[in-house]
């Protein structure tokens, strides 16, 4: 059965037809408008069947924009689409989901899970004042996802110690702890991008890994930067982050141009497995 979380009648209308020839009449598939996720997660968590999150936006901004939907883009049962998007696409990344082919990848999971926590942080802040509509509420949602309760000003002050510490703790390693992280991490100025150019043996080996690992590529340095550069080469089909995300956090593979030793020192992270381009 084909079901939708999208609040435009027309909208509907035209993608319950598209997906009917897309996939077929009978497909079991949920399509959630990410503009409409809001209220939607208990569906969405209870789906056992394929979820597509579609939108006009880019995933990569969506993620950047902390986009409470961006953490789910990356479970085994779900994929996003930018509109307009081709039937065939849909059609292809609907097989692989149901035939277990889609890679989860826990790392943007997990930052997805740091940035909305800190979303929450910052939204309990605004509504828990005194007199002020939705405080009460905020004070239950306080104390059932914190385990912080008590008067407003005290419920204030310890939110505001924990958004000041997610300031300086930019890391996942707050929800990691000791756990590896799965999947495989490629550096891109001097590791996938050399002077100017794709390695294209580094980016042959990362299409091999993606078959049965998730692929992360990361940037010591400015994100913005690193996804003109990917976009120029045609690199999309990779998720983007900072290393300094996972600072402390141990991770399974590390593909870098820096020797281990300095990388390790630099960015604190701990592979399981490095390999030196």
């Amino acid at each position: 059965m084909i079901k939708m979380v999208e609040k435009t009648e027309a909208i509907k209308a035209a993608l319950t037809r598209a997906m009917q020839v897309a996939i077929g009449e009978h497909a079991d598939v949920l399509l959630v408008n990410v503009e409409d996720f809001a209220g939607a997660e208990t569906e969405i968590n209870a789906a056992a069947c394929p979820v597509i999150f579609y939108g006009f936006y880019q995933e990569s901004r969506l993620q950047k924009e902390k986009h409470p939907a961006a953490p789910y883009f990356y479970r085994k049962n779900t994929a996003y689409f930018t509109v307009p998007f081709r039937l065939e696409e849909i059609r292809v990344v609907y097989r692989d989901i149901l035939a277990g082919r889609k890679i989860e990848n826990p790392a943007m999971m997990l930052l997805g899970k740091r940035d909305a926590r800190e979303k929450l942080i910052l939204q309990l802040l605004h509504d828990i004042l005194p007199g002020k509509y939705g405080c009460e509420q905020g004070l239950e949602t306080a104390r059932r996802e914190f385990g912080i309760s008590g008067t407003i000003e005290k419920v204030r002050y310890a939110l505001a110690g924990l958004h000041a510490k997610q300031q300086v703790e930019k890391s996942v390693k707050t929800i990691t702890g000791r756990t590896v992280i799965p999947g495989v991490f490629c550096d891109i100025e001097g590791t996938l991008i050399v002077g100017g150019k794709i390695n294209a043996s580094v980016l042959k080996k990362l299409r091999e890994y993606a078959a049965t690992k998730p692929v992360t590529l990361w940037t010591g340095g400015s994100l913005d930067e690193a996804e003109k550069e990917l976009t120029k080469e045609g690199i999309i089909d990779f998720p983007l982050v900072s290393k300094y995300g996972f600072e402390g956090c141990h991770v399974e593979v590390v593909m870098d141009d820096l020797g281990e030793k300095e990388f390790k020192e630099r960015y604190h992270i701990a592979p399981q497995k490095y390999i030196k381009i």
